[in-house]
């Protein structure tokens, strides 16, 4: 069972994206924007969350679809934070980062 820290901002309307991210928050920064720019032809989302995972960014806890609406859980390798996000598709989920 993955624990699901408590004390959580809600992600949305980010318009920027940092070019060198340093901390956690940066980094969700950059996957709240990702997620507003995807569209159905380019779900920039995903790119972003398998490109942190890939550099060792973030773990993946859980990450699921089931009759098309979406959980994911990931945690960022020191521990401090956590990213969560569910929706029907990859342009409405709800994202939020927890620590």
């Amino acid at each position: 069972m993955a624990t699901v820290l408590m004390n959580e901002i809600e992600l949305k309307l980010t318009y920027n994206y940092i070019e060198q991210p340093v901390t956690n928050i940066d980094h969700s920064n950059n996957i709240s924007f990702k997620l507003g720019s995807s569209t159905n032809s380019d779900n920039k989302f995903d790119k972003e969350l398998n490109k942190l995972v890939r550099k060792g960014i973030l773990t993946k806890v859980y990450d699921f679809v089931d009759g098309g609406f979406r959980e994911g859980l990931y945690n960022f390798a020191d521990g401090t934070a956590q990213i969560s996000f569910f929706g029907n598709n990859h342009m409405n989920y709800n994202l939020s980062y927890n620590y």
